[in-house]
C-alpha cells in the first residue's frame, strides 16, 4: 500500500511540475521566444533524455537480466536527444548534422539489436507484466500523439485567421516534456524492478 501511495504521489508530482514548468516558460519568458530551443521547457526535454540513458546505461552495467533490453532503450533515448538538440548543433555546424550522429546511433541500434535480439525480446517479453512497461508504453504513445497533436496544420485550422504559432509551440512541447518524463519514470520503474530481480 505504502509503495502505491508513493507512486501516486510521485507521478502526480511530476505531472504537477511539468504544468506548472509550462506556466513558467509562459509568463517569465514574455517578449523572447517562448518554446524554443533554449527555454525552459527544450532544457527539462533534453535534462529527462540525458537521465533516461544514463539509468539505462547503469541497468546494463549492474542488471544483466535486463542489460540487452536497456542496451537498445539506452540507444533509442539518445537518438531522441541528439534530435532534441538539432538547432543547437546547427548554431556552431550545418544545417541538418544531428542527421549524422543520429545516423551513427541508430546503425548501433540495429546492429546490436541484431546480433542480441534472442536477448532483447526475451528480455521484453519478461518486462510486458512489469509497471514499468505500463509507463514506458505510456511515453511512448505521449511521444507520438504530441507529434500529431502539434502539426501546424492542425492548429491552423483551429485557430483559423488567429493563428498563433506560440500556442501551437505550447501544445506541442508541453505534451512532447510530459511524454519524456513518463519514459524517463518508466526507466527508473524499469531499473527498480531489474534491483529486485538480481535479489531474488
Amino acid at each position: 500500500m505504502l509503495a502505491a501511495l508513493m507512486r501516486v504521489v510521485t507521478y502526480s508530482g511530476l505531472a504537477v511540475a511539468i504544468a506548472y514548468l509550462l506556466v513558467l516558460e509562459a509568463t517569465v519568458l514574455q517578449g523572447f521566444d517562448r518554446f524554443a530551443e533554449l527555454g525552459f521547457v527544450e532544457l527539462t526535454q533534453a535534462a529527462f533524455l540525458t537521465i533516461s540513458v544514463v539509468v539505462c546505461l547503469w541497468q546494463v552495467r549492474f542488471v544483466p537480466e535486463r542489460s540487452a533490453l536497456a542496451a537498445c532503450l539506452a540507444m533509442v533515448f539518445a537518438i531522441l536527444l541528439v534530435r532534441e538538440n538539432d538547432q543547437i548543433f546547427e548554431l556552431w555546424l550545418v544545417h541538418g548534422f544531428w542527421k549524422w550522429p543520429a545516423l551513427l546511433i541508430f546503425i548501433g541500434l540495429l546492429t546490436y539489436f541484431m546480433r542480441h535480439r534472442h536477448e532483447v525480446l526475451a528480455q521484453l517479453n519478461s518486462l510486458v507484466p512489469t509497471l514499468a512497461f505500463g509507463v514506458l508504453l505510456a511515453g511512448f504513445s505521449t511521444l507520438v500523439f504530441a507529434r500529431i497533436f502539434g502539426s501546424s496544420q492542425l492548429w491552423e485550422v483551429v485557430m483559423g485567421g488567429a493563428y498563433l504559432r506560440v500556442v501551437k509551440q505550447a501544445a506541442e512541447e508541453g505534451t512532447e516534456v510530459f511524454a519524456l518524463g513518463l519514459l524517463m519514470a518508466g526507466c527508473m520503474e524499469m531499473a527498480l524492478a531489474g534491483r529486485r530481480l538480481g535479489r531474488a
